[in-house]
């Protein structure tokens, strides 16, 4: 069933790492008279990306538009994206995976820079950029999914290994009726599972990566940060026109931050490429 989510970002107190998670909230109290009055409040666990520090979180859902606050450390700011439903499981059975994701990702790549080099000059307002900031990052999603996704149904040992180490799946239980009905049943929960994630968490699915394949697909932490911090400005893009949660519209999508985004995100490609290369070169050798 669709729940409602939303995608929450902060300065972890512990470590003082840039973290980001998405949250379940907490539907809107629609027995409200207006808008204003449909108020729910909910309490939720959230934990660091980085050093898996735990905190309990206060969350607030003003029809959608979501406020959060560590209990413990009120002073720390938390940008929260508004509240999204997510896709029903029945919605991914027809989704088929493309053969070669990295060749959708470098052609979108290669066309998003040919807009950008046309018109990113001529941008002064930025809309154009933030498009193609946009765009860029959702070649990048597409990419973490599909080439996840497409590894792990081919390898047994990968799908065992995200089955015995992913919190979120090792809830699921079924009948042995269910698994008799359905001889992929596995496969096709742990697909439907995989598709709904929001793949520009990038520490949720560095951590899938590792879970399945022993991999790290990290940059080095000034460009990892850096990439963290452009998936906020991203969420201000798509939630917000590209206004920050203050109101506030940031200068920065020059063609300069764009290509220096685009060229990070394509260094994440490359990265993933070459250590699921080095996995599939070792497995053989099993």
């Amino acid at each position: 069933m669709p729940e409602l989510v939303s995608t929450i970002s902060f300065s972890c107190p512990e470590c003082e790492e840039y973290t980001l998670c998405d949250i379940y909230v907490p539907e809107p109290d629609f027995s409200g008279e207006k808008t204003s009055d449909c108020i729910s409040e909910a309490d939720v666990e959230v934990e660091c990306e980085n050093c898996g520090a735990g905190f309990d979180v206060s969350v607030v859902n003003r029809w959608g538009q979501i406020d959060a606050e560590i209990r413990k450390h009120p002073e720390i700011e938390i940008d929260a994206t508004d509240a999204q439903y997510t896709q029903d499981e029945d919605d991914w059975e027809d989704y088929e995976l493309p053969d070669n994701p990295y060749y959708h990702f470098r052609d979108a790549i290669s066309h998003s820079s040919l807009i950008l080099g046309k018109f990113g000059p001529q941008d002064f307002q930025g809309t154009i950029n933030r498009m193609v900031f946009v765009q860029a990052f959702s070649a990048l999603e597409a990419y973490l999914s599909d080439t996840l996704i497409s590894s792990v149904l081919n390898d047994r040992v990968a799908l065992a290994r995200v089955l015995q180490r992913d919190k979120e799946l090792l809830k699921q239980k079924f009948t042995l009726h269910e698994i008799y009905s359905e001889p992929k049943l596995i496969e096709q929960k742990v697909k439907a599972y995989l598709l709904d994630i929001s793949y520009h968490n990038l520490g949720k699915v560095s951590h899938l990566y590792k879970n399945a394949f022993g991999i790290s697909i990290k940059l080095e932490p000034e460009n990892w940060e850096r990439l963290h911090k452009a998936v906020s400005n991203r969420h201000d893009c798509v939630h917000r026109n590209g206004y920050t949660s203050d109101g506030e519209k940031p200068s920065i999508y020059s063609q300069e931050y764009i290509e220096e985004i685009m060229g990070l995100i394509s260094q994440l490609v490359e990265k993933v490429e070459t250590e699921l290369g080095k996995y599939r070169k070792d497995a053989l050798k099993v």
